[in-house]
C-alpha cells in the first residue's frame, strides 16, 4: 500500500513532468521554425534586392538581364525560383513587367496565403524599378544551404536532449518527494499496527507542521493517553484487589480462630 502511494506520486510527478516537457518542447519548436521561416525570407528578399540593384548599378539599365549568355540556362538564379516558393516579379521605373515567373494573370491572383510585398529598387536614392514578391506562409522550401539544414538539425536534437534529461530529472526529483512525503506515513502505519498489538505509547518524530505532522502529534498524544488510561485501569484493578482480599482476610482469620 504504502509503495503504491510512492509509485503513484512518482507517477503523477512524472506525467505532470513529461506534459510540462513537451509543451515547452513544441511551444520552442514552433516559434524556432517560425523565426527561421522569418530569418530565411528576409535573408532572401535581401539578397535579391542587393543582386538587382548592383545589377541596375553595374549596366545603368536593366538590359541583358534575360540574358543567358551572361548568366547561364534560365538566367540569373533569382529567375530559376519555382513560383510555388516564391512569386517574384520586376518592374522597370515605369511599371513595365521586365521579369516574372508567374503565370499572366497570377499578378492579379497571388499565391493562396501568402504574403505580398513590393519593395522600391533605388540606385543613388533615385527608384529605378519595382520587385514584387509573393511568399507561402511556409518558407522551409526556401532553405538550401547545408549551415542552415544543419542548425535546424542541431536546434531539434538540442530539444529533444533537453527533453530527455528534463524528463529523467523530474523522475529523480520526484521519487525522492514521493518518498519524503511518504515515509511519515509509513512510520505512523507501522506505530499504529504496534499499538493494535498492545505496545502502547508508541510514539513517532514529528518531522513537519503540515498536516502529516499534526496527525503525528495527535497520534502521539492518542497513543500516550491510551497508555495512561490502561495504566489507570490497572491501578484501579489492582487496588480493587487489595481492598477485596482485605476484609477476606479478616474474615478468614475469625473462621480459622472459632
Amino acid at each position: 500500500m504504502l509503495r503504491s502511494l510512492g509509485l503513484k506520486l512518482t507517477l503523477a510527478f512524472l506525467t505532470v513532468a513529461i506534459l510540462s516537457v513537451t509543451l515547452v518542447a513544441i511551444v520552442i519548436g514552433q516559434r524556432t521554425m517560425r523565426e527561421f521561416d522569418q530569418f530565411v525570407s528576409d535573408r532572401f528578399q535581401h539578397t535579391l534586392i542587393e543582386q538587382l540593384t548592383d545589377y541596375y548599378a553595374s549596366n545603368g539599365s536593366w538590359r541583358g538581364l534575360l540574358d543567358e549568355r551572361d548568366h547561364g540556362p534560365g538566367g540569373p538564379r533569382f529567375m530559376r525560383t519555382r513560383p510555388e516558393l516564391a512569386g517574384i516579379t520586376l518592374l522597370d521605373a515605369n511599371a513595365n513587367v521586365i521579369f516574372s515567373n508567374l503565370p499572366k494573370g497570377a499578378r492579379e491572383f497571388p499565391i493562396p496565403n501568402s504574403t505580398y510585398k513590393e519593395v522600391a529598387l533605388k540606385v543613388n536614392n533615385q527608384t529605378v524599378g519595382w520587385l514584387q514578391l509573393n511568399l507561402p506562409p511556409d518558407n522551409s522550401a526556401l532553405i538550401s544551404g547545408a549551415a542552415e539544414l544543419e542548425f535546424l538539425r542541431r536546434v531539434r536534437l538540442a530539444t529533444i536532449y533537453s527533453a530527455v534529461a528534463t524528463s529523467l530529472l523530474a523522475v529523480l526529483l520526484g521519487w525522492l518527494l514521493a518518498r519524503a512525503i511518504s515515509k511519515p506515513v509509513r512510520e505512523l502505519t507501522l506505530a499504529t499496527q504496534a499499538v493494535a498489538q498492545g505496545q502502547l505509547g508508541r510514539q513517532v518524530t514529528v518531522q513537519s507542521n503540515d498536516e502529516i505532522g499534526q496527525l503525528a502529534t495527535s497520534f502521539n498524544q492518542m497513543s500516550a493517553d491510551l497508555a495512561h488510561a490502561t495504566q489507570l485501569r490497572r491501578q484501579m484493578t489492582a487496588d480493587i484487589a487489595h481492598d477485596l482480599r482485605t476484609p477476606l482476610s479478616v474474615i478468614l482469620g475469625y473462621t480459622e480462630a472459632l
